[in-house]
C-alpha cells in the first residue's frame, strides 16, 4: 500500500494511505504534484500542513477514516439536493465523534476540513455552529464562544436602538 507522510504545524507525522489522503482535496492534489516532480516514483510524498496542528490533523484523518468508503462530494456540490440527513454525513458515528469537543476544536476543525478541502467534515461541523448559534440571542452566542463584546460604554445600546427595525416583527 502506497502512504504519504502528513506533517502537522507542531511536527507531528502522521502515515496515512494515498487511497485515505486523497479524499482531501488538498492532499490529493499535493500528491499528484508531488508525483510529477519526482524522479523517483517510489519515494513517500511528505507533506507538511503548516497551519494545522497535530490534534486537529489527527481528527480530520479518523474521520477520513471512518468515512474511506462514502462517496466523495464536490467542493461545490449544493448539500440541499435531496439527500437526507444520513447521507450528508449525519450519522451516529458523526454525532459522537463532535459531541465531546468544545466549540474552540470545532472552529479548528472547520478551518482545517475547509483547508484541507474535506466538504463532508466540513458541512457536518458549519452545521453543528450553526445548530449552536439559531435562535439564540447575541449575549447567548458571546457567551457559547467565548466571546467578548468589543462595544464601549453604552455603544452596544445605542447601535441596537438604531437597528432595531432588523430584529422587530
Amino acid at each position: 500500500m502506497a502512504l504519504v507522510r502528513v506533517i502537522s504545524s507542531d511536527g507531528a507525522a502522521f502515515l496515512v494511505s494515498q487511497r485515505l489522503a486523497k479524499r482531501s482535496g488538498k492532499l490529493k492534489t499535493e500528491i499528484e504534484t508531488f508525483r510529477k516532480s519526482s524522479d523517483n516514483s517510489e519515494a513517500q510524498p511528505e507533506i507538511r500542513i503548516v497551519t494545522i496542528r497535530a490534534e486537529i490533523l489527527r481528527l480530520v484523518l479518523q474521520w477520513l477514516q471512518q468515512h474511506q468508503n462514502d462517496p466523495v462530494l464536490p467542493a461545490n456540490q449544493n448539500e440541499q439536493d435531496g439527500r437526507g440527513d444520513a447521507e450528508m454525513g449525519q450519522s451516529q458515528w458523526d454525532r459522537d465523534f463532535l459531541a465531546p469537543m468544545d466549540l474552540g476544536i470545532v472552529m479548528e476543525l472547520i478551518l482545517a476540513a475547509n483547508h484541507l478541502e474535506v466538504k463532508g467534515l466540513l458541512d457536518i461541523t458549519c452545521k453543528l455552529v450553526e445548530s449552536k448559534i439559531t435562535g439564540r440571542t447575541v449575549d447567548e452566542i458571546r457567551t457559547a464562544f467565548k466571546l467578548k463584546s468589543d462595544f464601549k460604554g453604552n455603544e452596544e445600546e445605542q447601535t441596537r436602538l438604531e437597528n432595531r427595525w432588523c430584529v422587530e416583527n
